[in-house]
Parts: structure tokens; sequence; C-alpha cells
């Protein structure tokens, strides 16, 4: 177990810090985009040139990562799966390869997933939080998932107090949904978190399935479809990646559970509120293991201090006034390249420390890939 929390604690200090990456705005990159069957896709050749990250390596798996000093990012081996750091995230569109084999990501997911993440602090919606609204699942006669000896209303309220008591030792003012064993109505929930300023919420349960089901998941709300009307958590949807893998890196990091992957999902409380949001899953009451570390203090304590963790990386990136900013490094020019010649790495000359930094220019939003139909799946656990 230790061996792997120190696994876990590696990769959540690469998530929970924003890595430094190119801004490409002055060079005016271009995205050498093909579509598939609708869907707009990037290659993994201009990730790499846009990110700066070394060429390309072919994991054992069948994945391909690409990575640079603070930062490793793995596409595959699962059709829809990629991986920051070793935490694992579900996406809106399967991965498509060139005929070169090159993996091709779709602009919905670089624009939903992996750019909030690389680079937080573009983020157009990053502001200072000061509130964390806590919402225990379930409660009174609605009792959630059960287990042999747990309820998820009952641990979810347990991890809510303690987690309110750990993050206002930190300064956060906390809102608690529900502060006993009672009902709570979806809509209920929806208009106190919404009555809150400078607010991020936080909604915890447990899940129930097969007994060999297990893991931490995180949730958050599924980008609009094309031509639908976006809800009000969608106007958040690239803090809510942000703030998901923050708080998944930190669960994990903490406990050393499985990671059950940040995910999409159709679900009204997270799509209503008008503030970042993200649906924890601190694992399955019908898996005897997880179950009976659920039972315990110490887990439990270890998986608040994991969100807490996660809750203080995610407000220091949203916070304009912190140090965080982004490194004004020269971009390579758009990859010419097929991936089976990739470009080379970029070697800085030795005098380089000598040279004055060129001064940071904000993106345009034509770096940004335009946004084509979002297939996220219709995945409820309602």
């Amino acid at each position: 177990m230790r061996y792997r929390f120190f696994l876990s604690a590696a990769m959540a200090a690469a998530l929970l810090c924003p890595p430094a990456v190119a801004d490409t705005a002055a060079e005016g990159m271009t995205w050498h985009t093909t579509e598939h069957s609708g869907v707009e896709y990037i290659p993994l050749g201009d990730l790499r040139s846009f990110y700066k990250m070394l060429p390309p390596k072919q994991e054992g798996t069948g994945a391909v990562s690409i990575s640079n000093s603070k930062v490793t990012v793995t596409f595959g081996p699962a059709p829809r799966e990629l991986s920051i750091c070793g935490c694992r995230f579900f996406l809106m569109h399967p991965l498509r390869y060139s005929p070169d084999g090159e993996p091709l990501l779709s602009t919905d997911d670089l624009r939903t997933t992996l750019d909030p993440i690389l680079r937080p602090l573009y983020i157009p919606t990053r502001q200072e939080i000061k509130t964390v609204i806590i919402d225990p699942g379930h409660g009174g006669n609605d009792t959630g998932r059960r287990g042999e000896h747990l309820r998820e209303a009952d641990i979810s309220l347990l991890l809510a107090r303690q987690l309110a008591q750990t993050l206002a030792k930190q300064g956060f003012r906390t809102v608690l949904t529900r502060e006993s064993n009672d009902f709570r109505s979806d809509q209920q929930r929806v208009d106190l978190c919404n009555e809150q300023q400078q607010a991020l919420f936080l909604t915890l349960h447990a899940n129930a399935g097969a007994p060999s089901s297990a893991g931490i998941e995180t949730y958050t709300t599924a980008p609009a479809a094309k031509g639908a009307a976006p809800l009000p958590g969608n106007a958040n949807d690239a803090a809510n990646i942000a703030l998901a893998a923050a708080v998944q890196a930190g669960m994990l990091a903490r406990t050393g559970a499985a990671d059950g992957a940040c995910r999409r999902v159709h679900y009204s409380l997270l799509s209503s509120v008008k503030c970042p949001a993200a649906g924890i899953v601190v694992g399955y009451l019908t898996n005897s293991e997880e179950a009976a570390k659920l039972g315990t203090p110490e887990y439990c304590a270890a998986l608040v201090q994991g969100i807490a963790d996660g809750v203080r990386a995610f407000t220091g990136q949203m916070n304009p006034a912190t140090g965080y900013q982004p490194a004004p490094v020269q971009a390579d020019p758009p990859p010419t390249t097929t991936y089976k010649a990739p470009a080379p790495a970029a070697t800085p000359p030795k005098d380089e420390a000598k040279r004055k930094p060129a001064a940071r220019r904000e993106p345009s939003r034509s770096t940004t890939p335009r946004r084509s139909s979002p297939g996220s799946r219709n995945r409820s656990r309602r």
C-alpha cells in the first residue's frame, strides 16, 4: 500500500499543479483537422507541438503517450480512454487513427477535457472561490445505494460533515445542503447552491454493482449536444473537468484506491447549478473490500483529506490573484511530419537562460479549435 501511495502522490502532484505549456497564439498555430463521422479531430502531432511534448512513445498495452518534464498524456488503450499522469478520463468521442497509425483526438475532447486540465489559466470562467457547497447525497426516506452494513445516505453525510470541518479550517466558507438524515429534493439543493457567490459544488455519493465493481469515480455534467440549448452547468464545462481532475487525483493519492475515472453524466443536479461542480463516488458498497474500508475512520479521513487537497489545488488555479502564470516559452512551428517520423523535440540553446523572455500574449479565441458535434454518451446513475 505504501508503494502505491507514493505512485499516486506523484501522479497527484503533476495533476494538481498547472504544467508549463506553450502559448502558441503569437505564432498562429495551424490545426490540421480531419472529420470522421461528422466529428472534427486533431492529430497527435499537433497536440505534441502545441503542448511542447517529446516524441510519442508506444506503450506495451497498445496505447501511445506523449510527455514533457511535468506531465504525461496517454491515448488509449480503450477507444474512449485518455490518461493524464495516470489519472483516467472517459472521452466524449472515441479516438481515431490516421492511415499511418497516428492517434486522433476530437476537438470536443481537446476543448472540454485535455486543454482545461493542462492550461487551467485559460479557463474563461476563472475566478476566486470562497465558498464550498457540500451536498450529502440522498437522505431521509431516500437511503440511496445499500451494502451489507452501509447505506449511501449515511456515509455521504458522515464524509460531508468531516469535509466541511476540514475546509473551514483552511479558510473556506462551507455550506451543507443537509446536516442530518432528512430528505432534500434536487431542486432544493440546486436553489441553495445557486444562492451562493464565488462558490463550487460537490455532491457526495457511493455506488453499488457487481461484487467485483470497485473504484473512486468523479462525474461532471456532459457538454450540450450539437443543436441543443446549453444548461446552466455547461457554462462551466472547462472548470468542471479541472475540478474533477483535481479532486480525483487527490483522493487517489491519499487512499491508493482503484481509479474509476473522471466521467461525464446527464444528471439534473450537476447540470442545473451555476458554479463549478462535480459528483464524487467514494466507492462501491457492494464490494466487500471497499465497504470494509469505508467503515473505518482512517479511510474516511484519507478520503476527506484527498478531496480537500483537490479543492485547495483547484481554487488556487482558479484564483487570478495567485502566482500561477503561463511560461513565456517559444512555440514549435506546426508539425509537418507524420506519426512514423515525428518532429524532434526542441533543444533550448545553452545561453537561453540569458535571453529575455518574450512578452506573453493572451490567446485569441481562434487558437482554440472550433466546436464540433459533441457525442457524449447518455450516462446516468439516476
